[in-house]
């Protein structure tokens, strides 16, 4: 995952320009029908907010950036995707293969890696990288993060359900699939229970008492191999993978008869509307959801008071970077 985010721990100034070029006001990016003029609704308050805290004041959208958003509409996650397509659910023997016979635990995971899956070029690279931390992965400034996360429990999870989630609800192309699948009509609250086990689980470090809780072995460092945070990884990045060819195949009707029977919202036949949306839970999408939990949440922290030094902020920016690309962010 590009490293550049860390970049937006920088204290923003008040009321950015968002300026574009003659190259910009083209649509040359505008490769599907979410896609939209880069001026245009920019009378909405979430956009207003956006300019006003998350964004320099000499921000300026690049016709490049543009570009590299609109592609990653279009990517998934080509090495689990290519897993799911052969039907081979990976989470739990990819945890057996890399952690041996106690893998979750359960005895009963023995075995789970036939001889196919274990030479399966798509499943040897996902165990590649869940094997061991990325070069770029700095430990230390990880933990800096993942203390300051957990510092103020009681504003982490107000931001996490009134800021963090609310913003990604807001968003057409990232409340559809779980519309579609039913994750915010029928299991809302459970969802976000799951999600804040799942920060709690990412921001885990030695000096917090989450692994007693969980009757695990206490960690000895921030996301290490097999702790909490690194197995849910991997369980999100399986139910992510899914879930998005569940919505390619039709599947995901939960919504029907709840949403308008537009042709934007799926194809006749009921499947995802690509040409309109893009792949399902795409790489761009990713991102949007990777700032919602480390970049919205830490700025968030500090709009309410909370004393987030400068390289607190790059740990937890650093802190989910590692996550999100375990989730799959390329």
């Amino acid at each position: 995952m590009d490293k550049k985010i860390i970049n937006t721990a920088s204290t923003p100034t008040d009321k950015p320009d968002f300026q574009s070029s003659n190259a910009q006001s083209s649509n040359a990016y505008q490769r599907h029908g979410r896609t939209t003029a880069i001026d245009d609704h920019s009378d909405l308050q979430v956009l207003k907010r956006i300019k006003r805290y998350l964004l320099p004041k000499d921000f300026t959208i690049s016709p490049a950036l543009l570009n590299e958003i609109v592609a990653g509409y279009d990517i998934g996650d080509p090495i689990a995707d290519a897993l799911a397509a052969q039907s081979i659910k990976f989470a739990k023997p990819l945890q057996h293969t890399i952690l041996g016979d106690n893998s979750n635990h359960n005895p009963a995971n023995n075995g789970l890696v036939n001889k196919d899956l274990a030479t399966n070029s798509s499943f040897k690279a996902l165990t590649e990288q869940f094997s061991s931390h990325p070069d770029w992965f700095d430990p230390k400034l990880a933990q800096i993060g993942a203390v300051a996360y957990r510092r103020y429990p009681l504003m982490l999870i107000w931001l996490l359900r009134n800021v963090a989630l609310m913003a990604g609800y807001s968003i057409p192309a990232l409340s559809l699939p779980l519309i579609q699948t039913g994750a915010l009509m029928h299991d809302a609250l459970p969802r976000l229970m799951r999600t804040y086990a799942y920060i709690l689980a990412v921001s885990e470090h030695p000096s917090s008492n989450m692994s007693a809780v969980n009757q695990n072995k206490p960690i000895e460092q921030v996301l290490a191999i097999g702790s909490e945070g690194w197995r849910q990884s991997v369980q999100v990045r399986q139910i992510h993978t899914l879930v998005r060819q569940n919505l390619l195949k039709g599947k995901g009707n939960a919504a029907t008869g709840l949403i308008p029977n537009a042709e934007q919202h799926h194809n006749p036949d009921g499947s995802w509307n690509t040409d309109y949306w893009g792949i399902p839970i795409n790489q761009t999408d990713m991102i949007a959801t990777h700032l919602q939990f480390s970049l919205l949440i830490m700025r968030g922290l500090r709009l309410l008071g909370a004393r987030i030094s400068t390289e607190e902020a790059e740990g937890i920016l650093h802190l989910w970077n590692l996550a999100s690309y375990w989730m799959g962010l390329i």
